[in-house]
């Protein structure tokens, strides 16, 4: 589908493979359990953005099904080069984590690392573990993407600051507290819009939150005042945001930015995402 000039790219899906052997299934109870609703896998994931006509989507490594085993995503990625690119998580209190890193990143199909705060241990926030990881990103030139909550921001701000070049993507906006539609004053999420490399991905959670308090434009239009509308990106956050398919979760993002103008539409819905998500050797 392209919309204002751009194909959609959607920043934040899930898959699952329905070959539990080649792929086993590590549930840690982090977020829902969404696999067990239908097959999720490569092809079946690829026919439902087809249907929508979406043209591309980045691969997120689902933590809560296997942990920081990334042989699916990858294999996904690099067997649909024009249609899905990775990114993998990280177990950050492995003390060669850095290391790992630096070897995700000579993959083509790996776009980024995921460093996993929800849930999950979130004791090396504020580490020197932190700092090494954001540097073998730059090497490696891998986007940071942080799935972490709002209070962990102040912690994480100066290895945000102190690599400057590597793009950083806040998974669901770091889930912001909300009244009605909008961040509340004085959230950890806004004292980051100085922060140049910072990108915002404004997922199906966050709208859906939105949309019980209010209109979900509200939430997207306060965030291109403070980040502006470069740095702000739609993910469907599917599978894992249950009870709506998948053209209804396109839907809700394409009216959240119905306001905007047409070149931060186009923005928002693909390309700021194929900026920071795109493969590196295309």
């Amino acid at each position: 589908m392209a919309l204002f000039g751009t194909d959609v790219f959607d920043t934040h899906i899930h898959v699952a493979s329905d070959d539990i052997d080649r792929y086993p299934r590590q549930p840690t109870g982090v977020g829902s359990d969404w696999w067990l609703d239908g097959s999720f896998d490569a092809d079946s994931t690829l026919s439902v953005l087809s249907d929508a006509g979406v043209a591309r989507g980045v691969a997120v490594q689902a933590h809560g099904l296997y942990r920081f085993d990334n042989r699916y995503v990858i294999d996904v990625a690099t067997g649909h080069p024009d249609r899905m690119t990775a990114v993998v998580a990280v177990d950050m209190d492995r003390p060669d984590v850095a290391a790992e890193i630096v070897r995700y990143g000579e993959l083509p199909a790996v776009v980024g690392v995921r460093l996993f705060a929800v849930g999950g241990s979130d004791q090396w926030v504020g580490t020197p573990r932190v700092t090494a990881a954001f540097e073998a990103a730059a090497t490696s030139r891998l986007t940071v993407v942080l799935t972490v909550f709002a209070r962990h921001l102040a912690a994480l701000r100066p290895a945000i600051d102190g690599f400057p070049d590597v793009p950083v993507a806040l998974d669901h906006c770091a889930f912001p507290q909300l009244a009605g539609a909008s961040i509340v004053a004085g959230e950890p999420l806004l004292d980051l819009a100085g922060a140049r490399n910072v990108w915002l991905k404004a997922s199906s959670h966050n709208l859906l939150e939105a949309a019980a308090g209010g209109e979900p434009l509200e939430l997207v239009e306060q965030l291109v005042r403070h980040f502006g509308a470069d740095r702000l990106m739609w993910g469907s956050d599917y599978p894992q945001t249950r009870g709506h398919g998948y053209r209804a979760l396109l839907d809700l993002a394409l009216q959240s930015c119905r306001t905007l103008a047409p070149a931060a539409q186009e923005g928002f819905i693909g390309a700021n995402a194929a900026a920071i998500f795109a493969r590196r050797d295309a």
